[in-house]
């Protein structure tokens, strides 16, 4: 008994971290968690409460068959209700029919254990279902969301695995009728522990063969090649699950109907990395590749020519190194550039070609990888990459200056962090700000973009 409300309360933490995760590339994370603990936690405490009672023999046949359903269900209402174009009502209708009878069903699971021992008031068992609440949140986001195993598991896989394991749970807790005395002595006896035994086997068989039908339609992650959607001009090349979320390379590829004519307004040919909700950059392809004076292009590690930038803001942050404010500006001497939040490597790979050491720190490993492999990035140079929050990055960086290190100061710093709807606060505060500072030559030039979704 203990054993499975112990097995209830890691599954709540499984299934809040599995269920964000999987929505906030359709939503974004504001609309995503802004009534997510509230709906959590209402249901916790309705669970506490007990209005519905639900028979200990068939709690878990009920959480089975809700978790075999959930990967599809997360996404196709989630699907359906973000047409609705409102970010509080279609996530509140998600939460309310997809995650709160899984968090209902688990944590009566959690409760059950008390509730055999005599210890039923309404008190105790709110009380139960609050330190539930709160160790659940804690595993999922302290534990879950920093361990990079669950990087390569698929929230199906988390849901369908779950399932499973509550259904051979259902199996050996309910009670199953065995043959009657009578019928013993004309036929070989088996245990009621040997029925639920071969029960558990042809479960494991026929759930093989459901599997696939059970998983949501979701591309797996880390997906192992391109994949080319049957009826939509578009490609996904990369789709892994990461520090800052599901980093996806994608391309819209010419419609079939296109006539070169010369005069093509269409959007297509677009390669674009997103992160979740976040369109991180973005560069035109095939047809869109346009050159002056026989210039090189940039090309992707598989030497696929690649244009200018889709977003003018890139081009923007390129120009900083055009400002002629200061002595050494006006002369054009830069050496050195900082990169602070990489997204597809646009500036990084612009100030590259004008011959500009530039540095890089990036805190999502994927998102160098992506810029690199698919966007052109070029080997910055040994000493050049930091993968890592640029917080710690700033502050280490400092304390080297400041012990008497030789470190090096930069002219021109480019600040773009944001994902997922909004600013990473903690790089945006005064000690940060301080911290960079110091990494600066006298007269640098910092250039901050604030921030904008698609």
């Amino acid at each position: 008994m203990a054993a499975t409300a112990l097995f209830g309360l890691v599954s709540i933490s499984l299934v809040l971290f599995t269920y964000e995760r999987g929505l906030t590339p359709l939503y974004g994370s504001g609309p995503t968690t802004h009534l997510l603990n509230k709906t959590i936690l209402a249901t916790v405490v309705l669970a506490a409460l007990n209005p519905i009672s639900v028979h200990p023999a068939r709690l878990w046949l009920y959480t089975a068959l809700d978790l075999a359903i959930a990967p599809n269900a997360t996404y196709w209402v989630a699907v359906w209700t973000s047409r609705m174009k409102d970010p509080v009502v279609g996530p509140a209708i998600t939460h309310a029919s997809v995650l709160a009878p899984l968090v209902f069903f688990l944590t009566t699971s959690v409760l059950e254990f008390p509730s055999k021992q005599g210890l039923s008031s309404v008190a105790f068992r709110v009380g139960v279902a609050g330190a539930a609440y709160v160790i659940a949140q804690a595993l999922s986001q302290q534990l879950w969301a920093n361990l990079q195993y669950l990087n390569s598991v698929s929230e199906s896989q988390t849901f369908l695995g779950l399932a499973g394991v509550s259904w051979v749970i259902w199996t050996f807790k309910t009670s199953i009728p065995l043959l009657s005395s009578k019928q013993k002595k004309s036929s070989p006896s088996l245990s009621e522990s040997q029925v639920k035994s071969i029960l558990v086997v042809l479960f494991i068989a026929i759930w093989g063969s459901t599997y696939k039908k059970l998983a949501s339609p979701v591309l797996p992650h880390p997906l192992k090649e391109t994949y080319t959607h049957p009826t939509a001009p578009i490609q996904i090349h990369s789709s892994v699950q990461s520090t800052t979320g599901l980093i996806v390379v994608g391309e819209a590829l010419p419609p079939p109907d296109l006539h070169g004519d010369g005069n093509d307004q269409t959007m297509h040919s677009v390669r674009y990395l997103r992160a979740s909700h976040s369109i991180l950059g973005g560069v035109w392809t095939r047809s869109k590749v346009y050159l002056l004076d026989d210039e090189e292009p940039v090309r992707d590690s598989f030497g696929t020519e690649l244009g200018d930038s889709i977003y003018s803001t890139f081009v923007l942050q390129e120009a900083v190194r055009l400002i002629d404010s200061t002595e050494k500006a006006k002369a054009g001497l830069w050496d050195n550039a900082l990169i602070i939040g990489l997204g597809a490597g646009i500036s990084a790979t612009a100030f590259s070609r004008h011959g500009i050491s530039t540095t890089i720190v990036e805190i999502d490993p994927a998102v160098y990888d992506a810029a690199r492999t698919f966007f052109g990035l070029p080997d910055p140079g040994p000493g050049k990459v930091f993968l890592e929050d640029a917080r710690g990055w700033a502050a280490h960086k400092k304390d080297s200056i400041q012990a008497g290190n030789n470190e090096t100061l930069y002219d021109i710093v480019v600040h773009d962090c944001f994902s997922g709807g909004g600013v990473p606060e903690h790089i945006f505060t005064m000690e940060f700000w301080t911290d960079l500072k110091a990494s600066m030559q006298p007269e640098g030039i910092i250039a901050v973009v604030s921030g904008f979704e698609f």
